[in-house]
């Protein structure tokens, strides 16, 4: 059983190729069904100018004390909705109720590792800049500056650079982290506190432990069999050539 498209007003979101956009909505509406399950499409509160990239999406009872559990499953993308299958999961019933959707959406290209979606700002240019600059550019933005935790996100971040940033006749480009290298201890440090990853580091030198050498970059070589790429420590006050702004941002709480 299908249940009919929810309209919605809306206003023209325009997203360019190389931006990310994002957006956390929420829709209440009446539900009936005879069966565990049923079929609906869900408008977006904006009107956009591209098919989302991927959509998260809960389904809740909108009365609290109603027992009722739910799953979604996101069927179909469109440009001015998507599709769902509601499944009841306290008991195998139908309901005659209103529910509320919540739903976070982003459109661009990116990489998703664990709850965190992952961005190039520019594919198409690089800049100059320090750590600082890369800070407050990604801030500006809606994220904060990547940081790597585990050898599995270490290979998802730097195969998406690889893959999708336009080097053109450059043969390397290089990114920040948020993470901090503490040259006494050898330790790397993300902005919460928690140890972040402290592995595959640029073979010739790094990392250095001499001259304040505390912020953190990444070389990403274009030619897949070159080994002068990985990890550097580095100056964070100096200005890099070069630099590709990667941010990243948390998918909110109760989207996933």
């Amino acid at each position: 059983m299908k249940h009919l498209l929810i309209l919605v007003c809306c206003t023209l979101n325009v997203v360019l190729s190389n931006q990310l956009m994002t957006s956390k909505e929420s829709q209440q509406f009446y539900s009936y069904s005879t069966k565990s399950s049923i079929q609906t499409k869900i408008g977006y509160k904006m009107c956009l100018s591209s098919v989302p990239s991927y959509i998260y999406a809960t389904v809740k009872a909108t009365e609290s004390s109603l027992p009722h559990t739910f799953n979604v499953t996101v069927l179909d993308v469109k440009e001015s909705y998507f599709e769902v299958e509601l499944k009841r999961t306290d008991i195998s019933e139908g309901w005659n109720m209103f529910v509320t959707v919540d739903w976070f959406f982003y459109i661009g290209n990116v990489v998703v590792y664990g709850n965190k979606v992952i961005w190039i700002t520019d594919l198409f240019g690089s800049k100059s800049m320090n750590y600082n600059t890369a800070k407050a550019d990604c801030k500006d933005k809606g994220g904060k500056l990547v940081e790597i935790v585990d050898k599995p996100m270490y290979d998802v971040v730097y195969n998406y650079v690889r893959s999708n940033f336009m080097f053109g006749a450059r043969d390397a480009a290089s990114f920040y982290l948020g993470s901090t290298y503490d040259l006494e201890t050898d330790k790397v440090t993300q902005s919460n506190g928690e140890p972040g990853y402290n592995r595959n580091w640029n073979p010739s030198k790094w990392p250095v432990r001499i001259d304040e050498r505390k912020g953190l970059v990444i070389r990403v070589e274009y030619n897949i069999s070159a080994t002068n790429n990985g990890m550097r420590n580095v100056k964070p006050a100096t200005i890099r050539q070069f630099v590709v702004q990667i941010c990243y941002m948390k998918i909110p709480d109760g989207v996933l």
